[in-house]
C-alpha cells in the first residue's frame, strides 16, 4: 500500500522561533479536536510519534472518511529544524509568482537553489524560465510545489486539506504557507 500526506510548510518562520510556532499550531488543533494531544504511533517515521485523527478530524478537509482510524499511518507529522518537503512520486510543478507561468519538472537550476536554501541561504532565487524575473525560492507556488521551512505539519493519509482550514492555520503562525502534496 502506498501512503499519501499534505504537508503545511511555515515558509518565513525562523529556526528560532519554529519550535513555538509548532506548539501554537498543535495546540489549536488540539484544542479543536482536529489531532489528538497524546503522541501516539500514528506516522510514517520509525523513530518518531505523532498525533492522531482526533473526534473532529473532519473540520480539517470537510470530509468524512471514517477508514482513517484503521490505518496504521493516519496522524500528524510535526516537523522542526530546516527541511525541504518535497511531493515525492507527485513530482515538482512551480509557478512563477510574476507572470504565473508553470513548469513541471524546473531545470537544474531550481534544484541547485533548493540546495543552497537547505545549507542555509534563506534568501536565494530562482529564474522563471518564461519571464526571466528571479524571485526568492519560498514565493514559487503550483500545482505541486516544494516547501522550504523550519517547521511543517504533514497529516498522513488525510483527504486533502480545505483551504480555508489552510488559512487558518496560517493565521495561527502567522505567516504565509505553503501546501505540498506527496505520494510515496
Amino acid at each position: 500500500m502506498s501512503d499519501n500526506s499534505v504537508t503545511v510548510v511555515d515558509i518565513e518562520v525562523s529556526k528560532r522561533d519554529a519550535k513555538a510556532a509548532a506548539a501554537r499550531v498543535v495546540e489549536f488543533l488540539v484544542d479543536r479536536g482536529i489531532v489528538q494531544k497524546q503522541l501516539t504511533k500514528c506516522i510514517l517515521a520509525q523513530d518518531k510519534k505523532g498525533h492522531a485523527p482526533g473526534p473532529n478530524y473532519a473540520k480539517a478537509s470537510g470530509k468524512v472518511y471514517p477508514q482513517i482510524v484503521e490505518l496504521a499511518v493516519n496522524g500528524l507529522e510535526v516537523c522542526i529544524g530546516r527541511e525541504v518537503f518535497t511531493a515525492f512520486e507527485n513530482g515538482l510543478a512551480v509557478k512563477c509568482p510574476k507572470c504565473k507561468h508553470e513548469t513541471a519538472d524546473p531545470d537544474d537550476a531550481f534544484m541547485d537553489a533548493a540546495g543552497q536554501w537547505h545549507l542555509g541561504d534563506d534568501d536565494v532565487q530562482y529564474a522563471c524560465p518564461k519571464c526571466g524575473k528571479s524571485q526568492k525560492l519560498v514565493l514559487w507556488d503550483g500545482p505541486f510545489p516544494w516547501g522550504f521551512g523550519n517547521v511543517g505539519f504533514t497529516f498522513w493519509n488525510w483527504p486533502d486539506l480545505k483551504p480555508a482550514f489552510v488559512r487558518e492555520v496560517a493565521k495561527v503562525l502567522g505567516h504565509d504557507v505553503r501546501v505540498v502534496r506527496a505520494h510515496l
